[in-house]
């Protein structure tokens, strides 16, 4: 889920001029985070006529995963897939709902199949292979793909900070928008990723390559310039709009000042209005241990810190 509603209140507040799009420059690292990545494949073979009603067509999300490697490797970008682990922290109930919504979707296709239900093929369950072929492709094509313990959002944010994959510019490609908060990321939405022909003009800007890739790449600088906060101020203004840890409680549980945003609670005007307005070091806190932990936890993923402190889901 991520943080709710951030994406489309910066696409509102997003001025092109001010942040134009950016060249990534050939040798760049693009981090994917394989997960979403397989589900934005699936929809595309879907939306060019793969039926999900008979569960996908892996010979079509092979043909995609190699077709975008290869567009990513033609503007001379190396693509790095980092995969989800098994372990999971602090999201019991986002895991809880993510299930009944897989569930909806094979109750949809049981109802198709016995009751001849219509329904349309995106709301129907993917592929249950999917990440796995997406994988064997990749693997195939020889992109390195790296294995995380946990979620792989906090360990792709650091490795771009830390351009742990060589002396490159590190980009994150993803569709979360958890992305925008951490420390030192440079972030690149899927959809915002796109591809042109090299013009081939001489100078220091010719390329080899046959196309360049171009991204709007946000940063928390950019966030802060945008919306007149601090990084940390950015990080409460993110725990209050709500994310996968903190969203499943009240702001009445945060104390009276936060209760009083009242039925504006989930508005980002709002809410960026009352972080903006409070004292610059600004720290949410509850009486409730559970919240408590929530907010804590969001802080510490966002700023790259160890999290080991913090327990494991139970399975």
């Amino acid at each position: 889920m991520g943080i709710k509603r951030l994406t489309a209140f910066l696409t509102a507040n997003y001025d092109p001029v001010a942040h134009p799009p950016t060249v990534l420059p050939p040798g760049s690292r693009l981090l994917i985070d394989a997960s979403g990545w397989s589900f934005l494949l699936q929809a595309a073979c879907v939306a060019a006529g793969v039926r999900q009603d008979h569960l996908g067509d892996y010979g079509a999300l092979d043909r995609a995963v190699e077709e975008m490697v290869q567009k990513i490797r033609s503007a001379g970008v190396v693509p790095i897939l980092y995969c989800d682990g098994e372990v999971r922290q602090m999201k019991a109930a986002a895991t809880k709902r993510r299930r009944e919504q897989r569930d909806g979707k094979w109750e949809l296709l049981q109802g198709t199949c016995l009751d001849g239900q219509r329904v349309q093929q995106k709301d129907l369950p993917e592929p249950p292979l999917m990440m796995r072929q997406v994988l064997a492709t990749a693997a195939a094509l020889c992109v390195q793909v790296v294995r995380c313990r946990g979620e792989a959002d906090q360990d792709m944010a650091i490795a771009c900070a830390e351009q742990r994959h060589g002396d490159w510019p590190h980009y994150v490609l993803g569709q979360d928008s958890d992305f925008y908060m951490f420390r030192g990321c440079n972030y690149v939405c899927f959809g915002d990723l796109t591809f042109s022909a090299s013009d081939g003009s001489a100078g220091p800007q010719c390329s080899p390559h046959p196309r360049t890739a171009r991204a709007v790449v946000w940063t928390r600088a950019i966030l802060s310039e945008m919306t007149g906060l601090n990084e940390r101020q950015l990080i409460e203004f993110a725990i209050l709009l709500g994310n996968d840890y903190t969203a499943p409680f009240s702001k009445d549980l945060y104390g009276d000042e936060v209760a009083a945003l009242g039925n504006d609670e989930f508005d980002p005007d709002v809410i960026l209005e009352f972080v903006a307005e409070a004292a610059p070091e600004l720290r949410l806190s509850s009486n409730f241990a559970n919240v408590q932990r929530a907010i804590d936890f969001s802080r510490a993923l966002y700023e790259c810190e160890d999290l080991s402190a913090f327990p494991a889901d139970a399975e």
